[in-house]
């Protein structure tokens, strides 16, 4: 976590239908001084590169690690983080959530696989059934709203279906 996250501004917000003696039945709500993707992104790419580390390890030759291993330790370190985040790097930039996909396809998927520099990105997809990082976030997106649809009572589903401000931005919901 980046050290100026830790020193902010915490709200409570009370929980719909708890009492408001515990410290259970409060939402926190944090307010930074800057909000910013970049660092947290910087972050989360060091955090990637040490667990891309631990695949190089495993990927060498005395270890005899087998492809589908390596893949499943590719899976399971570098993108469970991705996938933890996703719906939170929907609102940055483009360019920054780029920064993270030569983590993806350019070090992690081709030492999983053991391709070469020069395999075409879109064959080692193909191939190892793997998606890009844009179309996961996508997919993971379009699956959260369909979850979200099925259940009225979710206290996010007015945000998400029934936006508040939709008539001060007219052509953004066009």
């Amino acid at each position: 976590m980046p050290p100026h996250w830790r020193e902010t501004i915490i709200i409570p917000i009370p929980k719909a239908g708890k009492h408001v003696s515990g410290p259970g039945n409060y939402r926190p709500v944090v307010f930074i001084s800057k909000l910013s993707f970049i660092p947290h992104i910087h972050y989360m790419k060091v955090k990637c590169n040490k667990s891309l580390n631990l695949l190089k390890v495993f990927s060498r030759f005395d270890w005899e690690a087998d492809r589908t291993t390596l893949l499943r330790l590719y899976r399971g370190a570098i993108i469970f983080q991705h996938d933890y985040v996703w719906i939170v790097w929907g609102l940055a930039r483009k360019s920054y959530i780029k920064i993270l996909d030569p983590i993806h396809h350019q070090q992690g998927l081709r030492i999983a696989t053991e391709a070469f520099g020069t395999s075409p990105v879109e064959s080692l997809y193909v191939e190892y059934n793997e998606e890009s990082l844009y179309r996961r976030r996508e997919r993971l997106s379009l699956q959260y709203a369909l979850q979200l649809s099925s259940s009225p009572a979710n206290p996010t589903f007015d945000n998400v279906f029934n936006p508040k401000l939709q008539h001060n931005y007219p052509n953004f919901w066009n």
